[in-house]
């Protein structure tokens, strides 16, 4: 009795002062005991005071004889541990924690053992969450909860020699699997730091580099990885080995939980299923997701996700994502995306993505990359930063800088070519080195080379434009006055470049005025010499006229023009020369010959066709006055 009472008044402390919060599970309530000879009924009464709840037994699950034990700070479920040393089971109701005999003490045919305990840090004693417990061989791992507890079922067929113990930022403890029933560990860690300090041969392996993904900011999306997944790839740093994995579904399969460690040589995902690596061969009914790098060959019925890189044939009913490079091919029903580079052939039915590819772009709708070395071929849209080779696209390819040929059906947008661009209806670029042709327009900053289209238009040029209408900002541009031998007066606007420039032509006679006769007409000329002194110019020119607002009319005068342009100033010019001049009309329009006769001051020939077509020919002169 005088035991009992030392025990009380000295051990047991007061229950006001240490209630546990009701929010901490029963088992993981602290409690201090120390205490020598008294009855396991005693302890008990004494851990139920300070933890605030019941135990129910019967007596005769109860060691005969006194114990001594001494715990401070310890949750309930190490203490009964210790005090029982496994013979109890215990289950919670409420408040209520039943001890019971242990099943192994009851030698149970169950088909499993438990290994379990408590995960603690060596410095502080604090128990830490979130540690990884595993097996590499048979896939079995847990995770301790926020108060350190694990455990970890093992079944009997199963034959077990270590168990791994793994915790970002501590060493990793290995376990020698025991042979009981049921296994209870309180099990120290160690921090890195301390380690290092305390061991130096070990602390220079730690501190070596790690090539583990791990060291990267975890890509995949946080609704596809549960908690002890995402625990499992903060601590495990090791990469385990298996030659074949099944998944019905990620997580659901061989691997377990521990198949975002695992590198396999064989994945075989019914619906779908997620590793570490595969190394030869992967087939999914829908979806393929690896965390690193993938070799070989992998096919899915919807969609492949590589977090690493890819060296193989991949191929998806709807799309590929690969977060590093790939080589060889990948096919796609709908897309491919690339962060990395690939090598060889990105093909889909709707979109490529990637940063750089050396090889063959080809897809339905879009193309993108950052460089290319190749051919990006689509119907609709290739884009790129840097290329080099061919961008052939139905509607619109763009890019800062390609050496090679853009061809598009309506665009082509570049920074700086080095090639040829080609286009049904634009072409657009700051710098051309080579050709611009165009059905309707080619516009350019600078080009050495040639445009070829319906408009041209550049701000400086090296070369030759040809079209309809080129106009060069800082190329040939002149607004002429001229008088020819037929009295006609007339203003025309020469633009281009000297080499080769368009005419545009308006004028009227000076004969005629009640009823002028006027004209139009549209040239090509180019001119040789030095542009700031004197030129020889040669034109060739089609003119039509009007008179009386009659724009049918069939008669139509030809002319090759030769001459000199005289800079006689800075802006100002003047040409002098002589034609060539071959007017056709039309023999029933009386009225308008006799006009267009009588403007002729004679000619070399006269000839009438059978089908009323006359032809007239001779020798005329221009003089003109040119600005600009």
């Amino acid at each position: 009795m005088i035991r009992l009472i030392y025990f009380i008044s000295l051990v047991v402390i007061p229950f006001g002062l240490f209630s546990q919060n009701n929010n901490i599970p029963l088992l993981e309530r602290d409690v201090t005991i120390c205490i020598n000879g008294v009855t396991a009924q005693t302890v008990l009464t004494a851990i139920a005071q300070q933890a605030d709840f019941v135990f129910s037994y019967s007596p005769s699950v109860l060691p005969e004889g006194n114990v001594s034990i001494c715990i401070e700070h310890q949750p309930v479920r190490l203490v009964l541990n210790i005090l029982f040393n496994g013979a109890i089971d215990y289950s919670i109701k409420g408040k209520y924690i039943i001890l019971k005999k242990s099943i192994s003490m009851l030698e149970s045919q169950d088909d499993k053992k438990i290994v379990e305990g408590y995960i603690i840090d060596y410095q502080t004693g604090n128990r830490i969450d979130n540690a990884s417990i595993y097996d590499k061989n048979q896939m079995l791992s847990t995770i301790t909860n926020k108060y350190g507890y694990f455990r970890l079922e093992i079944p009997n067929n199963v034959d077990i020699q270590k168990i791994n113990i793994s915790k970002q930022g501590y060493v990793d403890t290995l376990l020698m699997s025991p042979k009981a029933k049921r296994n209870f560990f309180d099990i120290k860690l160690a921090t890195k730091q301390i380690f290092e300090k305390t061991n130096g041969v070990f602390g220079d392996l730690i501190k070596s580099p790690l090539t583990d993904s791990l060291s990267k900011r975890e890509w995949l999306p946080s609704w596809l990885l549960t908690l002890p997944i995402r625990t499992h790839l903060k601590n495990v740093s090791d990469t385990l080995f298996k030659k074949v994995q099944v998944s019905f579904l990620p997580f659901v399969g061989t691997n377990k939980l521990l198949t975002a460690n695992t590198a396999n040589d064989f994945s075989f995902n019914i619906i779908a299923g997620y590793t570490q690596e595969v190394r030869r061969f992967e087939i999914g009914g829908i979806l393929n997701i690896v965390r690193k790098n993938v070799k070989s060959l992998q096919l899915s019925g919807v969609g492949n996700i590589v977090g690493g890189s890819f060296k193989g044939l991949q191929a998806a009913g709807t799309f590929n994502i690969v977060r590093d490079s790939l080589r060889n091919a990948q096919f796609a029903g709908v897309g491919n995306i690339v962060g990395g580079s690939v090598t060889g052939l990105q093909a889909s039915g709707t979109f490529n993505i990637c940063n750089k590819f050396h090889g063959l772009q080809l897809s339905g709708t879009l193309n993108f990359s950052t460089k290319f070395k190749g051919a990006q071929i689509t119907s609709v849209w290739n884009e790129s930063r840097v290329g080099n080779g061919l961008q052939l696209s139905g509607v619109t390819n763009t890019t800062s800088q390609i050496t090679g040929v853009q061809m598009a059906g309506v665009t082509n947008i570049a920074k700086d070519i080095e090639g040829t661009q080609v286009a049904g209806v634009v072409n657009v670029a700051k710098n051309v080195v080579g050709v611009q042709v165009a059905g309707v327009t080619n516009i350019a900053s600078h080009f050495d080379g040639y445009q070829v289209g319906t408009i041209n238009i550049a701000d400086t040029c090296s070369g030759v434009p040809f079209g309809f209408l080129s106009i060069v900002k800082r190329g040939y541009h002149k607004l002429e006055f001229s008088f020819d031998e037929m009295r006609v007066a007339s203003a025309a606007f020469r633009t281009g470049v000297p080499l080769f420039h368009n005419i545009f032509t308006t004028g009227v006679s000076t004969s005629f005025s009640n009823k002028p006769l006027f004209t139009y007409g549209y040239g090509l000329g180019t001119s040789i010499g030095n542009p700031s002194k004197l030129l020889w110019d040669i034109d060739i020119s089609m003119n039509g006229f009007i008179k009386n607002h009659n724009w049918s009319s069939e008669n139509t005068l030809y002319k090759v023009y030769t001459g000199l342009d005289w800079r006689v100033y800075k802006k100002t010019s003047i040409a002098f020369g002589i034609s060539y001049n071959l007017l056709s009309t039309n023999t029933k329009e009386a009225d308008f010959n006799n006009t267009m006769y009588s403007l002729i001051p004679y000619t070399l020939s006269d000839k009438t066709s059978s089908s009323g077509t006359n032809l007239k020919t001779w020798f005329g002169g221009k003089i003109a006055i040119r600005f600009f």
